[in-house]
């Protein structure tokens, strides 16, 4: 059974070839999983046809018509309902979208949606808590001037960002829409 390990942040990925699937898991759990795949490669074939945690590409079409944006994992709360985690645990390493990445991923997908005759019209922007990203300002100023429409999964838990006089100015065109979740 072929099959690649990368080691990220104290935690591992498993990529298989056959079945193509792959598993994200702690260290700890990626090591008796190899030990299995050694010892009983068709048991764990068979387990994993059976998950198929399968990664899933989006379409291009698909791609220019929704564009979501994951600014960052980061998040000022904790819910246990939630995936994610909040910003002071540490089983999890965080991260953020630089701006010139996330600027590029624009200009792609509207680009692409011009080519198949169907403009790109909106970008979602998610986290984690999204205005937590240092780039949130930057990403949405950029994102309206290409006239996208923006809307944003907040849980609105910090007002403060939004008194602000930066939050302000989002609200005068009315380009963005608050999710609140």
């Amino acid at each position: 059974m072929k099959y690649i390990r990368k080691e990220i942040e104290g935690n591992a990925v498993i990529i298989f070839q056959n079945p193509d699937a792959w598993l994200a898991t702690s260290r700890e759990n990626a090591d008796a999983i190899e030990s299995e795949i050694h010892n009983r490669p068709d048991h764990v074939s068979t387990l994993l046809s059976r998950i198929e945690k399968k990664s899933r590409t989006p379409t291009a079409e698909h791609l220019a018509l929704y564009p979501v944006i994951k600014l960052t994992n980061r998040c000022n709360l904790n819910c246990s309902h939630c995936y994610i985690e909040a910003m002071n645990s540490m089983r999890k390493a965080k991260y953020d979208l630089d701006l010139e990445e996330t600027a590029e991923f624009l200009k792609y997908v509207t680009e692409l949606g011009r080519k198949m005759g169907n403009p790109t019209k909106t970008v979602q922007l998610f986290g984690g808590e999204p205005t937590l990203s240092k780039v949130f300002p930057d990403v949405v100023r950029i994102a309206r001037d290409m006239d996208l429409l923006v809307r944003v999964s907040t849980n609105a838990a910090s007002t403060k960002h939004f008194q602000s006089a930066e939050f302000e100015e989002f609200y005068k065109d009315r380009g963005i829409e608050w999710r609140v979740h």
